[in-house]
């Protein structure tokens, strides 16, 4: 009998060492994504090259890695367009745009927010590179 309790709270304490650091690691991640969701981080820019569309899904790709992120309904989308000729300037500008002008394999900024709950929201997306 001395035993079987003996038994059970070694395996009790061996638990709880492997559990301690996944809650360190959960703690440490609340902790980020409460400081990425407040105010004082107005957005964050994910970049990448558009491999695919889904819905207002848009998945990037940028050096072998991908990110989905879900664009709002209300998200606004600019593109760049050539300086027009006999333009005074050479620099492009910016136009806006729509959603459905969106095409895979366009480089893109979308401006990204934190939820408080963890989830990505796209509030607005700036298409850099025309896709052929």
């Amino acid at each position: 009998m001395v035993g079987i309790i003996l038994g059970g709270a070694l395996g009790m304490a061996m638990q709880s060492k492997v559990d301690a650091p996944t809650i360190a690691k959960a703690v440490k991640y609340e902790a980020t994504v409460k400081a990425l969701s407040s105010k004082v981080v107005p957005s964050i820019i994910a970049y990448g090259q558009v491999t695919k569309i889904e819905n207002k899904n848009i998945t990037l790709t940028y050096n072998k890695e991908t990110l989905t992120v879900p664009v709002m309904e209300s998200a606004n989308v600019y593109s760049f367009v050539p300086a027009e000729a006999g333009s005074k300037t050479t620099a492009p500008t910016q136009k806006k745009s729509t959603f459905s002008e969106i095409k895979v394999g366009d480089s893109l900024n979308i401006t990204v927010k934190l939820s408080a709950d963890g989830v990505l929201e796209g509030q607005s997306v700036i298409i850099l590179v025309k896709g052929k």
